[in-house]
C-alpha cells in the first residue's frame, strides 16, 4: 500500500492553442493535437515522512483528438526536479506515476497510452505573485512563458468554472 501524502502548491501549463484551451472545455485542440507542458511547484508536501517542499515536476505530453474521449491516449513524460534527493526522488516518480493513487491513478489509466519515463533535470518555474505570468525553463528540454489574459475587472483572468484551469491557481491535492 502507497504512503499517505499531500501536496500543495501551483500548477501551470502551455499548449499549442490558441487561448482558451479547448481541452479545458472539452473540445479538441485548435489543430486537432495537442504538444502541452505542464509543472508543479510543491510548496509544501509529503509522501510520508518525505518532505517535498519547494521542489519541482514538470510533464511533456502529445495526443491527437479530444483527450475527453474514452479512446485518446496521451504520451506523456515528468521531468523531476534534480535538487530532490534519492527518497524525494522516488516519492515523486510514486506519485506522478499513479502508484500512490489519487488523481495520478486515475489519469495513468484513464487518459496515458504511453509514459515515455521519468527524468531529473533543473526545473525553473517562476510564477507572478498576481499569477499575471508565469516561465518555465528546463534546460536542454523546454522554455516557454506566458502572460494571463486580462480580465474585466483589470486582473488575470481565470476560468474556475472549467473541467480543468490552464491559469496558475494554487492547487491542493490531499489523498489518502
Amino acid at each position: 500500500m502507497a504512503e499517505e501524502w499531500r501536496i500543495i502548491g501551483d500548477f501551470i501549463d502551455f499548449c499549442r492553442c490558441r487561448l482558451p484551451c479547448a481541452c479545458s472545455w472539452g473540445q479538441p485542440p485548435d489543430e486537432g493535437e495537442c504538444d502541452g507542458l505542464i509543472a508543479y511547484r510543491i510548496r509544501e508536501g509529503h509522501y510520508g515522512d518525505v518532505t517535498l517542499d519547494g521542489l519541482n515536476v514538470a510533464g511533456l505530453s502529445h495526443f491527437e483528438g479530444n483527450i475527453w474521449d474514452p479512446d485518446t491516449r496521451m504520451k506523456a513524460g515528468f521531468i523531476i526536479d534534480e535538487r530532490a534527493d534519492d527518497a524525494q526522488r522516488q516519492a515523486l516518480q510514486t506519485i506522478f506515476g499513479g502508484q500512490a493513487g489519487s488523481w495520478p491513478k486515475v489519469f495513468t489509466d484513464e487518459v496515458l497510452g504511453e509514459m515515455l519515463g521519468m527524468e531529473f533535470a533543473r526545473i525553473d518555474l517562476e510564477i507572478a505573485h498576481d499569477a499575471s505570468s508565469w516561465t518555465l525553463d528546463i534546460p536542454g528540454w523546454r522554455r516557454a512563458a506566458r502572460r494571463s489574459s486580462r480580465g474585466r475587472r483589470r486582473g488575470p483572468a481565470s476560468r474556475s468554472a472549467s473541467p480543468t484551469s490552464p491559469a496558475p491557481r494554487r492547487a491542493r491535492t490531499a489523498v489518502r
